[in-house]
């Protein structure tokens, strides 16, 4: 199914331990070792996580997903689209039912 002319980005968080049971450095990373979780503000919910962030676009239109990556959990979403090759460029293939 050939992509819309307009598509969206969107993060969720992905919290791998409660903040209050943070200590220091830990041994949570993400693909590659090159990724360490780290605070994050979920402003959906109105409040901090440890963790990753879980970066989607989609199609506009037709609203299926195109692509993933995971992201810092600090990383500004309005800058996503920018930033998103630095952390590893978005995985593309994903299996889509049509």
């Amino acid at each position: 199914m050939p992509a819309d002319p307009v598509q969206q980005i969107d993060t969720s968080a992905l919290p791998v331990k409660h903040p209050s049971r943070v200590r220091g450095p830990d041994q949570w990373t993400g693909p590659g070792n090159d990724l360490a979780a780290r605070f994050g503000r979920d402003g959906a919910h109105a409040e901090w996580f440890y963790g990753f962030r879980l970066a989607i676009r989609t199609d506009l239109g037709r609203r299926l997903v195109r692509a993933w990556s995971i992201v810092p959990a600090a990383i500004d979403e309005r800058q996503m689209a920018v930033l998103a090759p630095v952390y590893g460029s978005f995985t593309s293939g994903l299996r889509l039912q049509t």
